[in-house]
């Protein structure tokens, strides 16, 4: 889903925050997510500590017109 350039786009401009991609795939990430869950892990950012990031993406899109396509 974060591999979408226009979702990614969408969602860092309504959050006014950077994505980062991690390089790893969505099933790698549920796996991490659920370790979360089950307590593996501490948190997010300790489950995916040893995965290198992908690239970084900031806000680029106007943020009036993404708000008004999600309401």
């Amino acid at each position: 889903m974060f591999q979408s350039k226009i979702f990614t786009n969408t969602i860092r401009t309504l959050l006014g925050k950077e994505i980062q991609l991690l390089d790893t795939s969505g099933a790698i990430g549920a796996d991490l997510a659920s370790g979360v869950g089950a307590g593996v892990y501490k948190n997010i950012k300790d489950a995916v500590s040893n995965i290198k990031i992908k690239s970084i993406q900031m806000p680029s899109l106007d943020y009036t017109r993404c708000k008004q396509a999600y309401n």
